[in-house]
């Protein structure tokens, strides 16, 4: 029974919340599309230099060293199945 529960929660945790993963991925990567884009003017127009301009398109690789998707077995207190440690 418990595992009908979970599989069914499962589910539909991931039809809710994979594409609104998608969606923001695809922001993600047409924004960074698009600051490469704009540096070509934009930095001559507002007086950025190369290195400014590296740390602000820098934030938008920020999101991708978030945490991790699966937390460590040891750091959630469960036991580990087929691990020494």
């Amino acid at each position: 029974m418990e595992a009908a529960i979970e599989r069914q929660t499962m589910k539909k945790v991931y039809l809710r919340l994979l594409p609104f993963c998608f969606v923001l991925y695809f922001i993600c990567y047409l924004d960074r599309v698009n600051i490469g884009f704009a540096a070509l003017t934009m930095n001559k127009d507002i007086g950025l230099s190369a290195y400014v301009f590296g740390l602000g398109a820098g934030a938008f690789f920020w999101g991708y060293s978030g945490p991790p998707a699966r937390p460590r077995r040891h750091e959630t207190g469960l036991p580990s199945q087929g691990s020494l440690s």
